[in-house]
């Protein structure tokens, strides 16, 4: 079974030109089908592809690039004409054009003589294509509904008005009563009433002569009287007592009682009695006063520590770093010895690749990227503010260190890789891909499409647009063959792998025990060969080997039929088609 594929040429002049030699189809014949359109109107913004399959179903689908691709699985499934449409909108999402079409799929060899045609579902079809029309123009319309609710409110305290404006920025206001704000007042002296200033600058004036008859006119204490035409006030006769000639008080500010008691109570207080009764307590204060100095501590007068009594303990100064006491104080020299054990494992050497390994720290590093410094703190050995999980985020794709010099010294040519280097490999799979057109392993993980084809191309693609230069060739052994009916982590002779060699790289699909640290499905001890140890990033944060957005391949040969892959779930497994997410060595180069 093969991909098929099938130009066809979408003219809009007519509703029903769609044109090919033949759109006819043997169900269960393919892998895949692509239809590449060859639109005749170029002044559109986006193609729709809709079909109707003979039972009803309907589908749709976005036309990217010219073409659109289905597998068999999921939806030429069933014998009967598919009636289709190509659909072209504008920039404001309105259906401008449509043209129609029909595939023919058939069980067996087809007879042209008994074509199948099932024009009842071409009104489903055109009824799809209006659904989704009015949808965008229900979209609009809930638009236009929300450029009406109010985005923001502002108020103006000089003219009292609060201004509301809506999402399509026009404004509804509101004129609030500053006539009945007062803001100030004052007396007018001329006009002899006070003045009461409003918000909006105009006046209210309230006569006094109206407040006082208002509120002390009540005939008891003050009456009102006009002298020469002006309001005045008289306290009414006998409310007060006028005041007595040389004595600058009236008649009953001092009662004769009182003036009375006064002049007996001045009398007794000056009596020979009364000054005993001061004598005798001045000597009861004397005496008191020298009891007091007495049976002062000797502390009070001499100042002594000596002298004190339930004096504090002075901690014992201890001058070592073995004492377990809890209460003794640390000599300063010993402080001295603390300090220089401090400044001894500062100086220690961190700048290693081992030390970087073994911590996962997940910072952000794009900068270095920016900057061009990242390649230098790798090439230096020292990895200077780089540590595993660090990631760089370029080309809207999320890369993350995965180890520091994993490959160092390894390769069968000279010493091997003397080159520092960083593993770096992407959070999410950067493609998808088979591994083979047909579920076979033969030629083993180099004799693959993937090793020859896709990888290459994921190279150019995504990987040198941000590395540059700077991604490093390593040698690497990769399995090259299979036996077909050996035995394998199935328990069955289904297949495994069975030769290698090295090679020269710049990236691959990572094996299972750089990935879980041991193998689950591999076929063989083939597949493990140099690569023989888990990556720090999935040693030390293992959620890193799933994010469960997609399953991604393996290198490893499972059987003759199938390679190894992390699923969704995180779990290892065997089969399948799936996420592309190479490992690839970076350096200064």
């Amino acid at each position: 079974m093969k991909n098929k594929k099938f130009d066809i040429l979408v003219n809009f002049e007519g509703c029903d030109s769609i044109t090919h030699e033949e759109i006819r189809v043997t169900k269960g014949d393919y892998n895949s089908i692509e239809f590449n359109f060859q639109l005749s109107k170029t002044d559109y913004t986006t193609a729709m592809f809709y079909m109707i399959k003979p039972n009803g179903i309907h589908y749709a689908s976005k036309i990217e690039n010219n073409n659109v691709v289905f597998v068999k699985e999921s939806v030429f499934n069933q014998a009967g004409t598919y009636l289709f449409s190509v659909s072209l909108y504008d920039s404001n999402s309105k259906l401008t054009n449509t043209s129609r079409g029909k595939i023919i799929v058939i069980d067996g060899d087809f007879d042209a003589d008994k074509e199948i045609v099932e024009q009842d579902n071409y009104p489903i079809l055109d009824n799809l294509i209006q659904q989704c029309s009015n949808l965008e123009e229900n979209f609009e319309t809930s638009l236009e509904n929300i450029k009406e609710a109010f985005k923001s409110v502002s108020y103006n305290s000089t003219t009292g008005v609060l201004t509301f404006t809506k999402y399509n920025n026009t404004t509804v206001t509101i004129d609030l009563p500053l006539e009945l704000i007062v803001t100030d007042g004052h007396y007018d002296k001329t006009k002899k009433s006070l003045v009461l200033v409003l918000a909006n600058d105009e006046t209210i004036e309230i006569p006094v002569s109206e407040l006082v008859n208002e509120y002390y006119g009540d005939n008891s204490t003050i009456e009102l009287k006009t002298v020469g035409g002006k309001l005045t006030f008289n306290v009414k006769n006998g409310v007060y007592v006028h005041v007595q000639a040389g004595k600058g008080l009236s008649s009953n500010d001092f009662t004769n009682t009182y003036k009375q008691n006064v002049d007996s109570n001045t009398s007794s207080r000056h009596t020979h009695n009364n000054k005993n009764i001061l004598d005798a307590t001045t000597a009861s204060y004397t005496e008191e006063k020298d009891n007091i100095i007495d049976n002062l501590k000797t502390v009070a007068t001499s100042g002594s520590y000596n002298d004190l009594s339930n004096k504090p303990t002075i901690p014992t100064i201890v001058d070592n770093l073995t004492s377990t006491s809890k209460t003794g104080a640390l000599s300063a020299n010993q402080g001295k010895v603390l300090n220089d054990k401090i400044t001894g494992i500062n100086n220690l050497n961190f700048a290693n690749a081992g030390f970087h390994n073994s911590i996962f720290r997940g910072k952000d590093i794009t900068s270095y990227l920016n900057d061009g410094s990242l390649f230098t703190r790798i090439s230096s050995g020292n990895f200077n503010d780089l540590y595993v999980g660090d990631y760089i985020i370029k080309n809207n794709i999320t890369w993350r260190i995965a180890g520091f010099d994993v490959y160092y010294n390894k390769g069968d040519q000279g010493s091997g890789l003397t080159t520092h280097h960083a593993i770096i490999v992407p959070d999410k799979h950067l493609t998808t891909a088979c591994m083979n057109d047909t579920n076979t392993t033969v030629g083993g993980y180099v004799g693959s499409k993937m090793y020859t084809e896709t990888l290459p191309s994921v190279l150019s693609t995504y990987i040198t647009p941000v590395f540059g230069n700077h991604v490093i060739e390593y040698r690497n052994v990769l399995t090259n063959s299979i036996n077909a009916t050996g035995y394998n982590r199935y328990g069955t002779n289904s297949g495994c792998s069975n030769n290698w060699s090295w090679y020269s790289r710049k990236l691959d699909l990572m094996n299972e025990v750089q990935v879980y640290g041991s193998i689950a499905w591999s076929s063989s001890g083939y597949e493990i060969a140099s690569d023989n140890c888990q990556l720090p990033l999935f040693r030390l944060a293992p959620q890193y080997i799933t994010n469960r957005s997609y399953w991604y391949w393996l290198r490893n040969v499972s059987n003759s039929s199938g390679f190894a892959n992390v699923y969704y779930f995180g779990n290892s497994s065997g089969t399948g088609a799936g996420g592309v997410a190479p490992m690839t060595l970076s350096t200064h180069k």
